[in-house]
């Protein structure tokens, strides 16, 4: 995923549609060095190519796994959510072709938060058709889009840190298999290569 890139997250239920991407919302990825205790804004331009389109804002935590896939699910690490920090409540903003629609996203870090990276996800839905199945289910079809935040906290030292949760080695066919989760611990986002040595009898 490059800066420029925005995520589409296609919400569908039902099947048998092939929608077209509507809002387009940029940057789709941003940065932002914050001060705890001091109100930040960072701006989110809007745009479409329908005539004219009805998109609601609001804010989300994410997560993204090792493949670059990005997930709005809630998160079970709460520790580096800056969701509650957003100030901007879910917004219904109506825009038309040709005309760009700038939105300001308040943020307020808490005083005394540590240093490090928190994650801050905008999402942007717009409903894009409704009808029945052929089963007469009545459905909704929506698509997303989220920009993805980093919010990194200024006045801490960056402190790394992790453990090594359930490791186990399994046989299969005389070749060990490794399995263990890393937990992160740090305040910022880590990488973790580890290296295993094996002895036998």
């Amino acid at each position: 995923m490059t800066r420029t890139s925005w995520l589409l997250l296609l919400l569908i239920l039902g099947g048998g549609v092939s929608p077209t991407p509507a809002a387009e919302v940029t940057p789709g990825w941003l940065r932002l060095e914050v001060v705890p205790g001091k109100r930040d804004v960072f701006k989110l331009t809007l745009k479409t190519k329908l005539p004219k389109e009805e998109v609601v804002l609001d804010a989300v935590d994410y997560s993204m796994d090792r493949r670059g896939q990005v997930s709005t699910a809630e998160v079970k690490e709460a520790r580096a959510s800056a969701k509650a920090w957003c100030q901007l409540k879910p917004t219904e903003i109506a825009i038309k072709n040709g005309r760009d629609e700038t939105v300001e996203v308040p943020v307020l870090v808490p005083p005394g938060t540590a240093g490090g990276e928190y994650y801050l996800g905008i999402r942007v839905t717009t409903a894009i058709g409704s009808g029945v199945t052929e089963e007469g289910m009545k459905v909704k079809y929506e698509l997303s889009s989220v920009v993805l935040a980093i919010l990194d906290v200024k006045g801490g030292v960056p402190r790394l840190g992790g453990d090594i949760l359930e490791p186990s080695v399994t046989m299969k066919d005389s070749i060990p298999e490794v399995r263990a989760t890393f937990h992160n611990l740090s305040t910022v986002a880590t990488i973790a290569r580890t290296a295993v040595v094996i002895r036998d009898k």
